[in-house]
């Protein structure tokens, strides 16, 4: 009788464990289904009312008021393509600012910016099929059309580079990242901007933009112009009555031989009647518009600036005006290649700003270093106090007429941007991967064309957690952290495991 009651003991025991497990799997399973519909209707509120907000401190992706301002204004659909490689060293950096520029859009009523994301590597259809929509070929690019109009930007527009020089020789850091200030500009320039029409001078020996040699030629350039939406012709005056009335802008870039009086006439003649000059005049060569220039407040000497340099054979610049063309130029270097001197004639005056005075600003200047060597033969350069004049000396400026801050006067004005050396934008020098060559060209350019829809926002600086220890230091956090704590940790290991075999 007792052996019954305990068997039956037993089973009510057994029946309640089973029941007990039964009910545990029950209210796990429940629970499980509950967390799934709780994650699902987290995600379905979410994306009907997502936050988005920035924890970080340095604001790297944060897109400046310009950027918000520019998407939610936009008069229609953007498409933008990423084409890049997931190895490119700024595909992360891409793709996150890109989702911010799609966030932006997405609060808008209407969504205006189309993002496509497409692996060059591996989406071999989509590769093909933007071969034959846009003729794009090169990668590591971002297309943007618009209406018909398209744009691209390539990973090398998009980074900001300072010189080094190193054991193997110079080579160039990536300091910043110019991706916002690259997009937005691009945006602004498809959907707004008509295409000007921009001529260069051709006839005395200038540069060419079809001009595809490695070093002095300029075809790098003429795709970065023809890129920018600006309708480039080569105009020979000898075969012309005058500078033609839809030019915007006149472009000469080293001249080699003298221009011709007839020719200076017609450019002076241009330029009374506001036009815009863009000129690049190298040491050593006589253009023939020096008498003109000094009309225009500007003077040029027969010299060379000298100043900081890595190999000897060009000169840094990294001291700038205060003007729109170099607004967000600080800690961007440029590099010129033994400028001459271009400086004001007479040293303007700020009170002054007579709409019939020329008023001329430096945009570039050698540092106190530096000394404008006119012994043009001598090598090495050496400073010499009799001859040579001390820095800082200016190698670019700006000229302008027929603007007076403050009053609304319905007068188009005269611009000019001088530069004191055309070797700086060859395909040679923009190879060296110096990004502030190319932005003080084209913010020149876009200057005189007056393009103020062409942002500057300025790059991202990364930033950069130095950790400072001394050799004492370093050995000890290396015992602490190779020795020490994986030592602890085996030892651990072996104490539970002996205590769990007693």
């Amino acid at each position: 009788m007792e052996i019954a009651d305990n068997k039956k003991t037993v089973k009510q025991g057994v029946g309640k464990q089973c029941g007990l497990r039964f009910a545990v799997k029950i209210n796990m399973l429940v629970s499980i289904i509950l967390a799934i519909v709780a994650v699902v209707l987290v995600n379905y509120i979410s994306s009907l009312y997502h936050v988005h907000f920035n924890i970080s401190t340095s604001d790297y992706y944060a897109l400046s008021e310009k950027s918000k301002s520019l998407i939610s204004e936009l008069p229609g659909d953007v498409q933008l393509v990423m084409f890049f490689r997931k190895s490119n060293p700024l595909f992360d950096d891409v793709k996150n600012l890109l989702r911010e520029f799609n966030y932006e859009a997405e609060k808008q009523k209407k969504v205006r910016l189309k993002i496509t994301f497409v692996d060059p590597e591996r989406d071999l259809a989509e590769v093909r099929n933007l071969k034959q929509k846009y003729g794009l070929d090169q990668i590591d690019t971002i297309l943007l059309e618009y209406n018909g109009r398209t744009k691209y930007i390539e990973a090398s527009d998009m980074t900001l580079r300072k010189p080094e020089l190193t054991a193997r020789g110079p080579v160039s850091r990536i300091v910043g990242f110019r991706g916002e200030e690259m997009i937005s500009s691009a945006i602004m320039n498809v959907v707004y901007t008509k295409r000007p029409a921009v001529y260069f001078l051709a006839g005395h020996g200038e540069h060419s933009l079809n001009d595809t040699r490695k070093q002095v030629g300029l075809s790098s350039l003429g795709y970065k112009v023809v890129h920018d939406n600006i309708e480039a012709y080569t105009l020979v005056l000898t075969k012309q009555a005058g500078v033609p009335k839809d030019c915007a802008a006149l472009v000469i870039i080293g001249p080699t031989k003298k221009i011709s009086p007839s020719e200076i006439d017609m450019i002076a003649t241009y330029l009374e009647q506001g036009g815009r000059l863009l000129l690049l005049l190298d040491p050593r060569a006589e253009s023939g518009l020096e008498p003109l220039l000094r009309t225009w407040n500007v003077k040029l000497e027969q010299n060379m600036v000298v100043g900081l340099t890595l190999t000897g054979r060009e000169t840094l610049i990294i001291n700038y005006g205060s003007h729109p063309i170099t607004e967000n130029f600080r800690n961007v270097t440029t590099m010129f290649y033994l400028p001459r001197s271009v400086e004001p004639l007479v040293t303007p005056d700020k009170a002054d700003r007579a709409a019939d005075r020329p008023h001329v600003t430096v945009l570039a200047a050698a540092g106190k270093e530096s000394w404008a060597e006119v012994s043009l033969d001598q090598r090495p350069f050496k400073f010499d106090k009799d001859s040579d004049r001390k820095g800082p000396i200016s190698v670019a400026v700006a000229v302008e007429r027929g603007s007076v801050s403050g009053i609304d006067l319905k007068i188009t004005p005269t611009r000019l941007v001088v530069f004191g050396d055309s070797y700086f934008i060859s395909n040679g020098a923009l190879a060296n991967g110096i990004g502030g060559n190319i932005d003080i060209f084209m913010n020149s350019l876009n200057w005189l064309l007056e393009r103020s829809s062409m942002l500057n926002i300025g790059p991202k600086v990364p930033g950069e957690l130095r950790l400072e220890m001394s050799s004492t230091q370093l050995r000890n956090s290396y015992i602490l952290v190779a020795i020490a704590l994986p030592g602890i940790i085996a030892l651990f290991g072996v104490v539970i495991v002996w205590i769990r075999r007693r």
